[in-house]
């Protein structure tokens, strides 16, 4: 086996290295160029490359939570914390933060670099950032079910924050706090996401016809968007596929929303629920 041939075999896994010849093992140069390929690699090689400031820098650009194969010592290095945080992959369930030392869990760059990809790496952070505001912020805007479990309850009485996960996280409305249910810009961001949250907000918004459109908007694009999916769905029956049909689910919550007459026999929205062509 030569070299070219050992390094494409990598690129379908960098457990193989574990089966390449000893004159591989050892030869720095070559695995500097492995994990450059797969930064699983990482994984295999001896403890003393493990060291190698060099060869675990371009691991984790390549693959940011190899961090964690890293000696210890390494583990404590900004450059390389930061360049394996900015380097996630979407496949992986682990985050580069949980293996970086303590002592940068506290370097509030390095925790937003790492909650711009995945707003629960928050976790892994120190708690002297977990109620940093802009730390919060970014997590909800990745991904707004954190105000749920994660994110001090403090913050859903913060309207910057109770914002982002409504734009971000349809169940959000229901637990920021009940002051935001007459904010009529956290409503309509609120309904867009569910267009059954505006059974949540004020009583006012049932006759705002922005509102009540965007919500009507939204259960409609669902309904489209559940019909499709139908159709193509093997295992439905004929019997499911004429039930689905017959499924109008805009229309239903157009029938129980308390709107007034003027919002019942507006075009515009009995276009939205298919009563007017």
């Amino acid at each position: 086996m030569n070299e070219k041939d050992a390094l494409e075999i990598l690129k379908s896994g960098g457990e193989h290295f574990k089966s390449f010849p000893e004159n591989f093992k050892t030869n720095r140069n070559f695995i500097l160029k492995a994990v450059k390929i797969n930064g699983w690699t990482l994984e295999h090689v001896s403890e003393n490359f493990k060291k190698d400031r060099e060869i675990v820098l371009a691991a984790v650009k390549e693959e940011g939570v190899t961090l964690k194969f890293a000696d210890e010592s390494l583990k404590k290095d900004r450059e390389i914390v930061l360049a394996a945080v900015q380097q996630e992959n979407i496949l992986n369930e682990e985050l580069s933060l949980h293996f970086a030392d303590q002592s940068l869990k506290k370097d509030k760059k390095i925790v937003m670099e790492a909650v711009k990809y995945e707003g629960y790496a928050l976790h892994f952070a120190d708690e002297s950032l977990k109620l940093d505001k802009d730390l919060v912020l970014e997590a909800v805007r990745k991904d707004g079910i954190l105000l749920d479990y994660l994110i001090d309850k403090r913050f859903r009485m913060d309207r910057d924050v109770a914002l982002a996960a409504v734009k971000s996280w349809h169940g959000a409305f229901k637990i920021v706090d009940e002051s935001f249910r007459k904010d009529k810009e956290i409503v309509l961001a609120a309904v867009k996401k569910s267009g059954h949250n505006i059974e949540l907000a004020d009583k006012c918004f049932l006759k705002d016809k922005e509102v009540v459109i965007e919500a009507l908007k939204q259960v409609a694009n669902e309904e489209r968007k559940i019909k499709k999916e139908n159709e193509v769905n093997p295992d439905f029956s004929e019997k499911d596929k004429e039930n689905a049909e017959n499924f109008f689910p805009v229309k239903l919550f157009f029938d129980q929303l308390d709107l007034e007459d003027d919002l019942k026999k507006n075009s515009e929205i009995l276009k939205i629920v298919g009563l007017l062509n």
